[in-house]
């Protein structure tokens, strides 16, 4: 009785601890707008947000956690190219502080968000008898491992000379993903917490639907090849992982109303997809569908005979809509994904190969020069005289293949970790999955399987890791799935 009365009164003492803490912060950031900052909107509406968000996510961090979601699904990272307007672009959620304000801050208001989420966090568990919850998260020991590998990177480009701006670029992604595996599984306790997440990732891929309808229709007046995509290259990829979603949610089991959403918005979503015109977009969707077949198929094997019907009937459909149009450049895009890599028929496509190519033999000299702990992030990688400005940041510093670039800057030793991080969490999903009942739980750690390795696929061809919103959700993508065994148990045991 002496033992719990004294720890009771020390997690309430913790609890008093954090509310003053949070007050006092809120302090603290109204004396700077009152007093020390320049009477500038932009820093006022910034720390508002600082105070707003931080107040909210220390007493509930789980909320910080549906915001930081709500804000990668719904707000986008940068402009389509092509012309196209979207408002939700000019939102500056992972803009730099120092972008749009006179503070010379590289934070945004996304990591200010994830600071006050990981705080909370942090306080939460000092004053719980659960702890942090890293030891109940199966994939936190090749998480953590990855973070040293990005945070070692780090150290040792900057210590050698690198440039700041371009290492907060390369790791920014990659630490979204870490942070976001670490905080899900900690603060998702119940079913109702994953479906809220889950609900977010479909809500939000519908709205980008809508969105490149919109800009397809409004925008353009429906001549969608005037332009390269009509909404961000990220959202393409969104696209497909919540189709792959939904087929997984079809073979195995969802919420009805997820999947009535998504099998209504499917049609929208798809021609999207199209339009957008991204290759790497339409080999990731091939190969999320075919390892939702192999997945379900070992467990239930006349599914391949369904999976084989249906993937007939929609070749047989696109065979006639392409026949009836031609070789109309939207229409063949699924056509252009294969071929283009081995025999690219427009120049673009030429142009875009060549590029890739010289990038990666200045690659691979890179890795050479230093194969063993690679030059750093920040440093740029021995770029040959054919790589040049495309309007692409940084490009002296960042590649389109992120494996190799990766390999180039953490050396041997750091891809190997990588290597180890990815291989875990792959291996781990097709374990939870075996061992799963439930359906919709089986659904979300199929779709997280599908969706690394989906990323595999993107990331060597093209700049996925410098993506914040991909990032962010591969992590919440890892981190629901690292709570699928603990949700079925509770529930079975309550």
């Amino acid at each position: 009785m002496e033992l719990a009365r004294h720890s009771a009164r020390y997690y309430e003492t913790v609890g008093r601890c954090q509310t003053a803490l949070t007050w006092l912060g809120a302090s603290v950031l109204a004396c700077l707008i009152t007093l020390k900052l320049p009477p500038d909107p932009t820093i006022a509406a910034l720390l508002a947000w600082v105070v707003g968000s931080w107040m909210i996510t220390l007493a509930r961090p789980r909320i910080g956690l549906y915001l930081l979601l709500v804000g990668t699904m719904f707000i986008e990272q940068n402009d389509p190219p092509g012309g196209t307007f979207l408002f939700n672009a000019q939102i500056p959620f992972f803009w730099d502080s120092a972008g749009f304000t006179p503070l010379h801050l590289p934070v945004s208001p996304a990591e200010f968000l994830l600071g006050a989420t990981l705080v909370g966090w942090l306080l939460h568990g000092l004053r719980s008898e659960k702890g942090l919850g890293l030891r109940s998260n199966p994939l936190a020991v090749p998480t953590l491992l990855f973070a040293a590998t990005l945070a070692l990177g780090a150290v040792h480009g900057l210590v050698t000379g690198g440039d700041l701006k371009a290492a907060l670029w390369e790791i920014r992604g990659p630490s979204y993903t870490v942070a976001a595996i670490i905080l899900v599984p900690a603060l998702v306790e119940r079913r109702c917490h994953l479906s809220r997440l889950i609900g977010i990732i479909v809500v939000g891929v519908l709205w980008i639907g809508a969105e490149g309808l919109w800009v397809a229709g409004v925008d353009l007046g429906w001549h969608v090849t005037r332009v390269d995509t009509i909404v961000g290259h990220d959202d393409a990829l969104h696209i497909a992982g919540v189709l792959v979603l939904l087929v997984a949610m079809l073979a195995v089991g969802g919420r009805r109303w997820q999947k009535l959403a998504l099998l209504a918005g499917a049609p929208v979503l798809l021609a999207v997809l199209f339009a957008t015109r991204r290759r790497d977009a339409f080999v990731a969707l091939g190969l999320g569908l075919l390892v939702v077949a192999v997945l379900r198929t070992r467990e239930r094997p006349r599914f391949a005979v369904q999976f084989l019907a249906a993937a007939a009937i929609a070749v047989a459909v696109y065979g006639v809509i392409y026949l009836a149009l031609g070789t109309h450049p939207t229409v063949a895009q699924p056509i252009r994904a294969v071929t283009s890599a081995v025999a690219p028929s427009t120049e673009r496509d030429i142009a875009s190969n060549a590029y890739r190519h010289y990038e990666r033999v200045g690659l691979w000299r890179t890795i050479r020069s230093s194969p063993i702990i690679g030059i750093g992030f920040g440093q740029k990688y021995d770029v040959p005289p054919q790589v040049f400005d495309i309007g692409v940041p940084l490009y002296q510093y960042i590649t389109h293949d992120d494996l190799l670039r990766l390999w180039a800057k953490t050396g041997t030793i750091g891809f190997l970790l990588y290597c180890f991080f990815v291989g875990s969490t792959v291996i781990y999903g097709m374990r939870v999955y075996r061992r799963l009942h439930d359906g919709e739980l089986k659904a979300l750690a199929m779709f997280g399987v599908c969706f690394v390795l989906m990323l595999l696929a993107v990331h060597s061809v093209d700049m996925a890791m410098t993506s914040y919103r991909t990032m962010i959700l591969l992590g919440g993508t890892l981190g629901s799935m690292a709570t699928l065994e603990r949700i079925e148990g509770d529930e079975a045991s309550a």
